[in-house]
């Protein structure tokens, strides 16, 4: 709820990582996608979909990943997120962005990284 505080909405958005119900799955979708949303809550809200196999979800983000007019933290945040993602929406979108040499340098690392990478690594998220 938009109405809530930004504390109460980013401990919201900490305690639904990982979920697979598909309601949390479209709140953080929602967040994440939100341009009016304050950044730092779209980073986690799109940390809390790292490792999510529902395809919608992976498509919103592979949009929102696509989309420059999303500012450069939330983009990085996504990217990290797709690592490892089977799905063709997060892969198209993880090539174009780190091949993209108009995009902020280190969005275009943390795609390659996500595209290529054998495992996430802990530093990397």
């Amino acid at each position: 709820d938009r109405e809530d505080s930004g504390q109460v909405r980013l401990a919201a958005a900490k305690a639904l990582t990982g979920a697979h119900d598909l309601d949390a799955l479209k709140a953080l979708i929602g967040v994440v996608t939100d341009s009016h949303d304050r950044d730092r809550l779209r980073c986690f809200a799109a940390k809390a979909l790292a490792g999510t196999t529902n395809a919608e979800a992976l498509k919103e983000l592979a949009n929102v990943l696509q989309e420059k007019t999303n500012p450069w933290t939330v983009r990085h945040t996504v990217a990290l997120a797709l690592f490892g993602a089977d799905n063709v929406d997060a892969s198209q979108a993880l090539q174009f962005v780190s091949t993209d040499q108009t995009d902020k340098k280190i969005v275009r690392e943390a795609a390659a990284e996500a595209l290529n990478g054998p495992e996430r690594p802990e530093w990397l998220f």
